[in-house]
Order: structure tokens, then C-alpha cells, then sequence
């Protein structure tokens, strides 16, 4: 679809790579090659299912899919994979080590992460994600890919498009102090690196249109998120319009981030964001709404905390 929506499909002469954030890679091959050679003998295990085991099996079998003769690399960092992915990208077109790069996040919903996360009592009880409200129990799973086509603004120019946002800057953080208790970063690493993506894009915290969150329903998670951004915005925070894309569809894990950065990117192009379903009895002062809120800026950001002590946040900026 990347490929299609950029114009590339049928371009085989064209140098694209991929970068692709995943947090676990293909978590159903690996139990089940471990589990082969557990049970049955390291001598009866299939060579032919080492290579979907590794955790750049996905982005190898994509580039054999579609020809992707570029730049190939996997980035694993939590749940902000996908945002990390995109900024590797963004750097190796700035170096011009690269003339087209797919970049973003997949993750697969899989038995076995399901039932991990269920015994760290991670999962919402009722099973429905309420990000940042006051009786929130956990997070869903979900499943999904979310993938951009990113190039130079000389390159969109020179083939005549038009972009659907540029991504002013990132920053990203890890902080696995707290790995026997909830695994989140600190709320005042986040909002540090929420600061540098304000300054690095050189604007002021008012200029931010909307924000795109992390939140999945966790206590833990959603406090850090809240606190975080508390400490940046103040008491503008209630008047910038926020939206939890994982209320909708679940915590998609490494590709979560991604998937918020494609949201916040509409989001400009189209001047609305998005609902956030179960949005009521809300703890924290959040702009959060069940409804379609428009949107008035050149500027989104986009924000992760992640429980492996990963801390992201990126600014995009609308072409329109």
C-alpha cells in the first residue's frame, strides 16, 4: 500500500529500503523451533525454520517480496519501535545513504505473548483499554502494521508530489532502572525527551496542534504518560487536543508507535484527530474525546512509554 499510495509500485528501478520496528519479532516461530528442539531433539529441528525466528525476519521477507534492494535494517526498542524505525530512516536519507526507505512498525498477536502479558497482570480484567481513565484495569493486544514511504523534499519535488507530513525531529531514551517493578520509564525522562523534540524542531510547546499518546489503559504506563506531559504543557494541557489510538485497536506493541505517527499524520493533513473510544472519568487533564475534534497547526506530537524502560517522543509537521 506504502509502495502504491508513493507512487513506487511500479518503479523497479527505484532504491527503497525498509526499516522496520518490531518489539518481539515473529514470537510464534521462536516457541515453536525452541519447543521442537526441547521436545523432540536438537536433531530433529527443521533448519528451514531458523530464519523466521530471527527478529529481522520480517523485514528480510518483505524486501524478497518486493524487491527491496535499500538499506535493510530491523530496530527493537519496546513499544516506541516504530517511532525508532522512522527516525533511523529519516537519518540515513539525510546522510544520502538511501533515495526511498519504508519505515514504521509490525507486530503479530501471538498465544504466547498474550499469555505472558496475562500472567505479569498486565491485561485489562474486563478486557477493554481505557487509556488514562480513573477506573482503567490494563491494556488489550491488537495486531498491525503501519508503514510510510519516506524520501527527501528534493525528491518529493523532483517527482512532482506532494508530502503527507515531514518529520521536524525525534528523540528517544531508555531507562531500565525499574525492571522488577512496572518496566516504565521515569515521567521526568519523557518529558525531558519531549522538550528536545520541541527544541530540535525549534518550536514552542504552543505550537503543538494535537498530540497522539501512548496510553493503553495501564496504571502504571498511563501515569508516567500524564505526569510527563503535565510537567511540559501545564495547564495548557487540557486545551490540546489528544487522542489514545490503542483504546481502538489495542496495544500493538512495537508497532504501536508507528501506528500513532500515521494517525498524527492524517491528523494534520485532514485539520481533525481522531476519537478515543471509553475516554470518560478521566484521571488526569487530558483533551481526550469520544467525538472527532478538529485541529488548529502545523505541528503534532507523537509520544511512547513503553514498559521495557523505552521513552520516545516526534514531532511531525503538516505539508498541507
Amino acid at each position: 500500500m506504502a509502495l502504491r499510495n508513493g507512487g513506487l509500485l511500479e518503479s523497479p528501478e527505484a532504491d527503497v529500503g525498509l526499516a522496520a520496528g518490531t518489539m518481539l519479532g515473529g514470537a510464534t516461530s521462536i516457541v515453536e523451533f525452541d519447543w521442537s528442539g526441547i521436545t523432540d531433539g536438537p536433531s530433529y529441528v527443521s533448519p528451514m525454520g531458523f530464519a523466521n525466528t530471527v527478529i529481522n525476519a520480517a523485514a528480510g521477507q518483505t524486501a524478497i517480496k518486493h524487491q527491496l534492494r535499500g538499506v535493510n535494517s530491523t530496530i527493537s526498542s519496546g513499544q516506541s519501535s516504530g517511532l525508532a524505525a522512522i527516525a533511523y530512516a529519516a537519518r540515513n536519507l539525510a546522510l544520502g545513504r538511501a533515495e526511498y526507505l519504508l519505515a514504521g512498525g509490525v507486530e503479530e498477536l501471538c498465544p504466547q505473548t498474550y499469555e505472558g502479558l496475562a500472567a505479569n497482570g498486565l491485561l485489562a480484567t474486563d478486557g477493554a483499554a481505557r487509556p488514562f481513565a480513573s477506573d482503567r484495569t490494563g491494556l488489550t493486544l491488537g495486531e498491525a502494521s503501519a508503514l510510510f514511504l519516506l524520501e527527501t523534499t528534493n525528491s518529493l519535488s523532483k517527482r512532482g508530489r506532494t508530502g503527507l507530513a515531514t518529520i521536524a525531529s525525534s528523540a528517544f531514551a531508555q531507562n531500565a532502572a525499574d525492571v522488577e517493578g512496572s518496566g516504565y520509564p521515569d515521567p521526568s525522562l519523557l518529558a525531558r525527551k519531549i522538550h528536545a523534540a520541541l527544541s530540535d524542531a525549534g518550536i514552542e510547546r504552543e505550537q503543538i496542534a494535537c498530540l497522539v499518546l501512548s496510553g493503553n489503559g495501564s496504571k502504571k504506563g498511563d501515569a508516567v504518560e500524564a505526569e510527563a506531559l503535565q510537567s511540559v504543557f501545564g495547564a495548557n494541557l487540557a486545551k490540546v487536543p489528544a487522542c489514545a489510538p490503542k483504546a481502538a485497536i489495542g496495544d500493538t506493541l512495537g508497532a504501536s508507535s508507528a501506528f500513532a505517527a500515521v494517525v498524527a499524520a492524517l491528523a494534520l493533513e485532514r485539520g481533525c484527530l481522531p476519537p478515543t473510544p471509553q475516554s470518560g472519568n478521566l484521571e488526569y487533564d487530558l483533551a481526550l474525546s469520544a467525538q472527532t475534534q478538529p485541529i488548529a497547526g502545523e505541528y503534532a506530537l507523537v509520544c511512547s512509554a513503553g514498559f521495557y524502560g523505552d521513552a520516545a517522543a516526534m514531532v511531525l509537521r503538516s505539508c498541507r
